[in-house]
């Protein structure tokens, strides 16, 4: 696959190319929230995964040209000072707010990956015994969902996400999205690529998504963990052939403390 630009593929237009020199200097409603240690990891990069380059590209260049197309789509609208979460929900079944959604679904969906991810080198975290006893349930061993989730990744033809998802019904499972499709609303995960060939898994997904909108069913997914296939988010570190060496290296800095603590653990 020929690798391109972040800002010539994907959701941006040409509109956001001729105006990315002067985006930053304009104002800008919806900004770049802030990571631990972001001073440092702008200068040192996340050890074991981002060179400063890496996580300058994936971060805060992309999130900041993300954020400031948000702002100038929804300057003057209802969503002008909603959260990007909020700007989903309310979007989702908008066909001529489509835009919109995606813009807001990247900035969410790559906020949430970086916040997964464990920038202290010496600190080592794992999952909880909730957590791990969940995987255990749904994938047989930790090893197993490393493997079913690395596989899902490698394998996604395209740009877009993967998540590990607790269901309304409290169980876990994979999900991948093309593009800027996003957990949390039916219809709007884009867990299907028209331009491959369907899986029997995909299929299922598919019509499951079918029968929830037919009965308006609320589904209330909770994503606990994501990584970013999008070439953007490892070119510039392992190339556009380094994509499982990118996913080996993203595996071994999840910061778990952060994936526990998003995990249902009330009265079942």
């Amino acid at each position: 696959m020929i690798s391109r630009s972040i800002l010539s593929r994907g959701i941006f237009s040409n509109s956001t190319q001729k105006g990315f020199n002067t985006a930053l200097n304009t104002r800008s409603i919806h900004t770049v929230p802030s990571l631990t240690r972001k001073v440092d990891l702008a200068r040192e990069g996340i050890p074991g995964l981002y060179s400063a380059k890496g996580f300058n590209t994936a971060w805060t260049d992309y999130q900041t040209v993300t954020l400031n197309r948000l702002s100038e789509l929804t300057v003057e609208t209802e969503n002008e000072t909603r959260s990007p979460f909020h700007i989903i929900q309310n979007t989702s079944k908008k066909i001529e707010s489509a835009s919109v959604f995606n813009y807001a679904s990247q900035a969410l969906n790559n906020h949430f990956y970086f916040e997964s991810i464990n920038y202290e080198n010496e600190t080592i975290t794992k999952p909880s015994p909730e957590l791990l006893k969940k995987i255990n349930e749904a994938f047989g061993s930790l090893d197993d969902f490393r493997l079913d989730f690395l596989r899902a990744a490698d394998e996604h033809l395209g740009n877009g996400w993967v998540f590990l998802v607790e269901s309304p019904e409290k169980s876990l499972y994979i999900l991948a999205t093309n593009n800027a499709g996003s957990p949390y609303t039916i219809g709007r995960s884009q867990i299907l690529d028209f331009n491959t060939p369907y899986t029997s898994e995909s299929l299922e997904a598919l019509e499951q998504i079918r029968d929830g909108v037919m009965t308006q069913e609320k589904d209330w997914p909770c994503p606990l963990l994501a990584v970013n296939v999008w070439q953007y988010a490892y070119t510039s570190d392992y190339s556009v052939t380094g994509k499982a060496d990118f996913l080996e290296n993203w595996w071994n800095k999840i910061n778990w403390d952060i994936v526990n603590k998003r995990l249902y653990t009330g009265p079942e």
